[in-house]
């Protein structure tokens, strides 16, 4: 089904289409696509294959200027009215009635990050495009208040201090960083944040910059799991591909978890820990 839908009808009539249908067929629709996108993707990995853009790695893309494509840009971002991500996310800053700071790994012109720092929270962004964070800046100016961090995320984070935020986020970020060093990046977020991450990211799409990574395992080999998740088909007023799904992160802690195995032999089998 989603090989006719793909073929012949474009991304947002597709989300469309699954919105029109109940949740429990949409879900299982949706997870069937992710499950087929990460077969193939991992027997793409298996058979050594390697994605590249023109000879150009990928981080190379998003390190260049701030008027490359007209919905792909500091420009665009800066403006953007695209805020259905962004009421997510505050939904669960006061769930978890988030105090300390938070981080936007990938922030470029601050479109989701102004939201929060114009509500007063203390804020980090990670951008590999240091154009752009000017260019916020600009645009919005409680961005200013925010620390920033530039340049690519295999050099950048390692040079933040370990549980320097309570929060971080990535929105459409993680998907481009290729598989040589997506644990890498991940093991630094783990390292750097002490409560929650979530991430917001299309788990359907393979191209040159766009890698449907297992965010699942990748977290879980770092001591992290999955506590809540949602699918942005779900969500009112979403643009955007049906594969993008929002999972929250957060570390393993023992006792809690000897609470919900309930008791030290389902404590001591690591695999009957509750993953959602």
């Amino acid at each position: 089904m989603f090989q006719l839908l793909r073929q012949y009808i474009s991304p947002m009539r597709r989300v469309q289409i699954l919105q029109a249908l109940p949740k429990v067929l949409r879900h299982l629709i949706v997870d069937f696509h992710l499950g087929r996108t990460q077969r193939k993707y991992r027997s793409f990995l298996q058979q050594g294959g390697v994605i590249g853009i023109e000879n150009k790695a990928p981080i190379q893309v998003w390190e260049s200027g701030i008027n490359e494509h007209a919905t792909n840009t500091a420009t665009y971002y800066a403006t953007s009215p695209r805020r259905f991500d962004v009421d997510r996310l505050f939904h669960y800053f006061a769930k978890f009635a988030i105090k300390g700071k938070i981080m936007d790994f990938g922030c470029n012109a601050g479109r989701a990050l102004h939201h929060f720092t114009d509500a007063g929270y203390s804020a980090i962004g990670v951008e590999i495009n240091g154009k752009a964070v000017e260019h916020g800046k600009t645009v919005h100016a409680s961005l200013n208040k925010a620390k920033f961090h530039i340049g690519d995320g295999e050099t950048v984070l390692p040079t933040l201090e370990n549980r320097s935020a309570e929060l971080g986020y990535s929105i459409a970020v993680l998907r481009h960083i290729s598989p040589a060093t997506i644990d890498g990046v991940v093991a630094q977020l783990c390292r750097i944040v002490s409560g929650y991450f979530i991430t917001i990211e299309d788990e359907a799409s393979i191209s040159p910059l766009s890698f449907p990574h297992d965010y699942k395992n990748l977290f879980g080999r770092h001591g992290w799991r999955q506590i809540a998740a949602e699918y942005a088909v779900d969500w009112p007023g979403f643009e955007g591909s049906s594969g993008t799904m929002l999972r929250i992160f957060s570390p393993v802690r023992p006792f809690t978890l000897y609470k919900e195995s309930k008791g030290l032999y389902g404590w001591l089998r690591f695999n009957e820990f509750p993953q959602s």
